[in-house]
C-alpha cells in the first residue's frame, strides 16, 4: 500500500514539474513541435471564415485599338458604346492567334477583346487578345 502511494506521489510530481517546465525547455528538446503553433482551449469560439473579397471586373470588352502608347503603357480601346483606357501591368498576358504575344504585338486597327479589372477607378488590362489584324496589315498582304 505504501509502495502504491508513493509511486503515484512520484507520478504526480513528475507531472507537476512537466507542467511547469518553462516553454523554451521543451521547445529545445523537440525542435519539431516549436514551429506549432499553440492550440486554442476547447471551450474558445471556433473561428469565422475569412471574408471573400471580390475584385472589381469588367466583362470582356471587345472593339478596335484606336492607341497603343508603350511609355505610358496603355492602350485605348473604341468600342460600340465609347472610348476605354487600359493600363498595362506587369500581369498583363497578350494572346495573338492563340500564341502569347507583348505590348508591341498590338497596333492601332486591330480588332481586340480585353478582360480587365476596376482597381481604384483604373482600368487594369489582365488580358488582351488580338482577334484580328490592322486594317495595314491586311492591305500590305493584299498587294
Amino acid at each position: 500500500m505504501i509502495r502504491k502511494m508513493l509511486r503515484l506521489w512520484a507520478v504526480s510530481m513528475a507531472l507537476a514539474m512537466l507542467a511547469w517546465m518553462p516553454v523554451s525547455m521543451r521547445a529545445e528538446e523537440t525542435p519539431s513541435t516549436a514551429a506549432k503553433a499553440p492550440e486554442k482551449p476547447a471551450a474558445a469560439k471556433a473561428p469565422e471564415a475569412p471574408k471573400k473579397v471580390k475584385k472589381a471586373t469588367t466583362p470582356d470588352i471587345s472593339g478596335e485599338v484606336v492607341a497603343v502608347d508603350a511609355i505610358a503603357k496603355t492602350i485605348t480601346l473604341k468600342s460600340k458604346s465609347k472610348e476605354q483606357v487600359f493600363h498595362i501591368t506587369s500581369e498583363t498576358r497578350f494572346f495573338k492567334t492563340g500564341k502569347p504575344a507583348i505590348l508591341q504585338d498590338v497596333q492601332t486597327g486591330q480588332s481586340v477583346s480585353i478582360k480587365a479589372r476596376l482597381k481604384d477607378k483604373i482600368n487594369e488590362a489582365q488580358v488582351v487578345t488580338v482577334k484580328t489584324e490592322s486594317k495595314i496589315e491586311s492591305k500590305d498582304k493584299k498587294t
